[in-house]
């Protein structure tokens, strides 16, 4: 399986780290995750986020995430190792409670508007 790391997608969670205040994957406007991808690409087929809050290098966080503990669904997990996903936008940003955070939108394909 090959992930493409696009320029246009990885825009997309860049608007999260912006936008988001708290914690969830609602921004402070109100808007879902379709709606930040929406602002730049077209998505195809499914679409899903992971987000991580705090100072961890970035491969004690996937190592986090992928790890999942506490997580019921163990959705991070299932996003980083779901095969439909061919394409990821990463972004890192302050956070105002947890210092850092880090925004991961995942695509199962897009298109360009």
């Amino acid at each position: 399986m090959q992930i493409i790391i696009e320029d246009v997608i990885s825009i997309c969670p860049i608007e999260a780290v912006l936008g988001l205040q708290g914690t969830g994957h609602t921004g402070s406007n109100g808007s879902s995750v379709a709606d930040r991808i929406e602002l730049f690409v077209q998505w195809q087929k499914t679409i899903a986020e992971n987000i991580f809050y705090g100072p961890m290098s970035a491969r004690e966080t996937v190592v986090f995430l992928l790890i999942d503990d506490g997580v019921r669904d163990r959705g991070h997990r299932k996003n980083f190792l779901n095969r439909d996903f061919r394409y990821v936008g990463i972004s890192k940003g302050y956070h105002p409670i947890y210092s850092k955070m880090v925004v991961m939108d995942f695509a199962g394909g897009v298109k360009e508007p």
